[in-house]
């Protein structure tokens, strides 16, 4: 029996299990069965990464294998569930990542489902997809693409100037998370794009047009219709006072991700991210023409370093935990006794020690 000792709010607490939660109180319990002692600041459900390319190495394709490596890879980094990321591709590729998925799914609930970064993209602000496979997206197009992986589709970025009136009501319809990104669209545009259902807006403040003082843009559209934000907080996408600033001007709605390509958890060198080559220098990766393309974060990195932009330790740990289950319609795992034991432990300046997935506790590497 594994048991770890929390000391948020100076109150100590005690939470106690195998495979499943067993109890939780003030006391510890009978310290004949426990096996493994954790302390830490705060005990919080499972990491969930929504937004990744890949991470070791290894990019986000149609091949299983390559996917249940990668779910194997964030699960010995502590992120429990993980939605993949596809990069600009053509109609056909897509379909076969998506089948890929299906058969994951359907053996590992590690994932949650595909998120479609492109086609649908502006080309002005394209960031790290290939511009020759941007394309526009008509009602009857979009249904013929992804209407036969309805289940397997869990969200999509797109620049609401790129497709017809209708595409994003359809999505929303059959149950596909709408996220607006990579566009030219003025703050009114995007108002229109929330109200239309569009409910998340991708990496704020990167690839869109910024804030300024007679065109607040995407970011305040988001803010004033109360949609979900995802950051990427790595110091280099965003600079620490707007990440601070996000989380205090829409609480409870930003969503910590990592936007990761294959150099995370590698290191410098040069890789490719669909078809674009990218180096990484110092951490950095970016395509031949400067841009930066993806990141090289970990997701208990970005919560450290929200936390160390100024974001308190709780409401940083929640942007990578609960708010991802909350922004996508699902429910978060629950900490309460009968539960599964699926658990994250953070230090008090929100650094992640441990995980305990179904009762196996792994140290953070």
């Amino acid at each position: 029996m594994w048991v770890v000792e929390t000391s948020e709010d100076s109150a100590p607490r005690f939470w106690w299990g195998a495979d499943t939660i067993s109890g939780s109180d003030t006391s510890p319990p009978d310290s004949a069965d426990v096996s493994i002692n954790l302390q830490g600041a705060y005990l919080s459900a499972p990491l969930s990464d929504t937004h990744t390319h890949g991470c070791v190495g290894i990019a986000v394709s149609s091949s299983t294998e390559d996917m249940t490596r990668l779910l194997e890879a964030y699960r010995g980094m502590g992120v429990a569930k993980v939605q993949l990321s596809t990069v600009t591709l053509g109609g056909a590729e897509i379909q076969q990542i998506l089948r890929a998925a299906s058969s994951v799914m359907s053996e590992n609930d590690s994932l949650l489902g595909i998120h479609l970064e492109g086609p649908f993209l502006s080309p002005e602000k394209k960031g790290a997809h290939d511009e020759a496979l941007l394309s526009t997206a008509s009602r009857p197009g979009i249904q013929a693409l992804l209407e036969d992986y309805l289940d397997v589709v869990a969200a999509i970025t797109l620049d609401p100037l790129s497709v017809d009136e209708g595409v994003i009501g359809w999505l929303v319809e059959n149950g596909i998370i709408v996220a607006i990104g990579h566009t030219m669209a003025t703050y009114d545009e995007a108002v229109r794009a929330f109200q239309e259902g569009a409910t998340v807006l991708t990496h704020a403040f990167n690839a869109m047009l910024p804030v300024s003082s007679r065109e607040p843009g995407p970011v305040m559209a988001a803010i004033d219709e109360s949609a979900y934000l995802e950051v990427i907080a790595d110091g280099h996408h965003v600079h620490p006072s707007l990440v601070q600033m996000l989380f205090r001007e829409a609480p409870g709605r930003v969503i910590l991700v990592t936007d990761s390509m294959p150099a995370a958890g590698q290191g410098d060198g040069d890789y490719t991210l669909g078809s674009l080559d990218v180096t990484v220098s110092d951490g950095v990766a970016r395509t031949t023409e400067g841009a930066l393309a993806g990141s090289t974060l970990l997701l208990p990195d970005a919560i450290h370093n929200a936390h160390r932009f100024g974001v308190p330790a709780k409401q940083a740990i929640a942007a990578g935990t609960t708010t991802p289950w909350e922004a996508y319609g699902r429910e978060a795992p629950s900490l309460s006794p009968g539960h599964p034991a699926r658990l994250a432990v953070w230090s008090e300046d929100a650094r992640l020690t441990h995980t305990i997935h179904d009762g196996v506790v792994i140290p953070r590497k």
